[in-house]
């Protein structure tokens, strides 16, 4: 069905009720949010865009490819670990990262499937940027490097990462805005947005560097050596790098978004974007 609605660009997100009565909602009577990515408010002219129902559906709800690639990472790191505890050489720091994307699959995997919906939106935001800019890291830079099974898991991470593209791609840019909705009652609101975006290019490296100074130090690297101004500025130009990444991939994936409507949050609603200058509705299940 095709359809003409009046172009209106806002910035802010509102709730309202979904009619359960149009053909492209389920039954229940909900409560839902919509977000739109637009920031400069301005009355409806005469522009007409039309709408389009597409027979596209966005899955947010974990399929059998995205278990089968978190829980192979689980297995090939849990054996990567294994490796490093049998070897002879000191290097604390490959197994305390290896640690951290193991509690990272296993804690995506618990929350989508008890519904903790505020700390999937937490894993999803924070949690991939810093596997990606701490395996760079340690791959580049950190004198204690990661075994040979850390480069077949980050494969498998980035499949992980294309096949969650379109349902992780919403949570993180309904996030994003929500950081850059004005906030007339709090100021610092409109800051939100940098701060997040100064995090994820230099706080994810200056938090890596400063869990990597210790252990290193522990296991025998002399400090002064690991606090050298060359090595702090390859760390942030890496972690810069490396976050930059990160918002240019899900950049890709979701500037076309204009709305979303959730019937049940994050998992099933009503998402629009703009192809070709046609908007479009399509269905997220």
């Amino acid at each position: 069905m095709t359809s003409k609605v009046k172009e209106e660009e806002c910035s802010h997100c509102y709730s309202q009720p979904i009619n359960t009565s149009s053909s492209t909602h389920s039954s229940g009577s909900t409560q839902d949010e919509g977000y739109h990515s637009d920031h400069k408010y301005r009355q409806p002219d005469d522009t007409t865009t039309p709408l389009i129902n597409s027979t596209r559906t966005i899955r947010i709800s974990y399929t059998a490819v995205t278990y089968i690639l978190s829980i192979s990472i689980i297995l090939i790191s849990l054996y990567s670990l294994y490796i490093d505890k049998s070897s002879t050489t000191i290097n604390t720091f490959p197994s305390v990262f290896t640690l951290y994307h193991i509690i990272f699959h296993l804690i995506h995997l618990t929350v989508h499937h008890h519904g903790y919906l505020k700390l999937e939106r937490l894993v999803i935001n924070y949690g991939t940027s810093v596997y990606w800019i701490g395996y760079l890291l340690s791959r580049v830079l950190f004198a204690e490097k990661l075994n040979s099974y850390s480069t077949l898991t980050m494969l498998l991470f980035w499949a992980l990462l294309f096949e969650r593209r379109n349902a992780w791609g919403i949570i993180i840019w309904e996030f994003i805005c929500r950081l850059d909705e004005p906030n007339l009652s709090n100021q610092w609101n409109r800051y939100s947005l940098i701060t997040y975006r100064i995090w994820t290019l230099f706080g994810v490296a200056s938090v890596w560097g400063l869990i990597y100074i210790p252990i290193a130090k522990a296991d025998g690297y002399p400090l002064l050596y690991l606090i050298q101004i060359q090595h702090i500025i390859k760390l942030l130009l890496i972690g810069s790098i490396g976050g930059l990444q990160m918002i240019c991939y899900w950049s890709f994936w979701t500037f076309q978004y204009r709305g979303i409507l959730w019937q049940q949050e994050l998992r099933k609603g009503i998402i629009v974007w703009y192809s070709e200058g046609i908007a479009r509705a399509g269905n997220v299940d």
